[in-house]
């Protein structure tokens, strides 16, 4: 179940309700008998609590970076299908976001309708037109992406953790396979099972969607393609699903490059945050032999 306690997602004690968070429910009229600090990915200054309120209610307390950056998330979060764990209240950088229980999506056996359900989720994300405008995202980030990407990625080379055909192979398959046609508009960046519970009555729903933004939509499906890892029959029936409700499914090239791009991103992130490397290196080596 998406609790606390023995899940996989969660290392969960008792805490004291930090003070932002207490000023976040006293702002809609709400008292906290508890929090629970929940683990997540390191990152400055954000954290994530399980709150009970003293009706014994559960919601979820999300705090960010600073009170633009949760203005702007609750700005985009608000047209959201209703599978989307929705905010209930936003205060300062803390947002006050429904606490949804059911089964850990990457904890049970995958089937034709819940893979179908999900496409047709993430078709419903990128269909949404931003409440943000366009100039929140610089059409210039695409190169910034596979530029700082390709810092880490030459430094590897250097090192001789990557090796020089690859290398070489990686950068001539990016310029051979670059999209013709962007698709700039909501991208979720870690739809994945990881983030999706299914509840008692059999519904799926999206619960974590911090990173939502404007940016690359190919770059959103093969971030899916990398993050949740499905046989190759699944993800078609995901694509079809997706298509199916208007989403754009690009040319196999571009399908490529994005996953390349991703690989490529992915091993950037591990490395900022100290972690190991190896699997999404080990993935890149793979899909760039495969692509020649």
């Amino acid at each position: 179940m998406h609790k606390p306690v023995g899940s996989l997602r969660t290392h969960v004690v008792n805490a004291p309700v930090p003070d932002d968070v207490r000023a976040a429910l006293a702002h809609v009229g709400w008292c906290a008998a508890s929090a629970q600090p929940i683990n997540t990915l390191p990152a400055a200054r954000r954290a994530v609590y399980r709150v009970e309120l003293v009706t014994q209610r559960i919601i979820k307390a999300r705090r960010l970076d600073d009170e633009p950056t949760a203005h702007q998330l609750c700005t985009l979060r608000a047209a959201l299908p209703a599978a989307f764990a929705p905010v209930l209240a936003r205060h300062g950088r803390v947002l006050l976001e429904a606490w949804i229980d059911g089964d850990d999506v990457r904890e049970r056996p995958l089937d034709d309708p819940l893979v179908r359900r999900a496409g047709g989720l993430m078709a419903e994300l990128h269909a949404i037109t931003p409440a943000l405008p366009r100039a929140v995202y610089p059409l210039e980030s695409i190169v910034h992406w596979w530029t700082d990407a390709a810092r880490v990625l030459e430094a590897l080379h250097a090192a001789g953790l990557l090796e020089t055909r690859v290398w070489r192979a990686l950068g001539a398959a990016l310029q051979r396979l670059v999209p013709s046609v962007r698709r700039v508009g909501l991208m979720h960046t870690d739809f994945c099972g990881d983030n999706m519970v299914v509840d008692a009555q059999g519904g799926l729903h999206v619960i974590d969607t911090e990173r939502l933004t404007i940016g690359e939509q190919g770059f959103d499906l093969a971030r899916t393609w990398y993050r949740w890892p499905m046989p190759a029959a699944y993800w078609q029936q995901f694509l079809a699903a997706y298509a199916a409700r208007g989403g754009t499914i690009d040319c196999a090239p571009a399908q490529v490059y994005w996953r390349l791009l991703a690989l490529a991103s992915a091993v950037l992130i591990r490395l900022r945050q100290g972690g190991d490397a190896h699997a999404p290196l080990d993935r890149l080596r793979a899909l760039v032999a495969e692509v020649g």
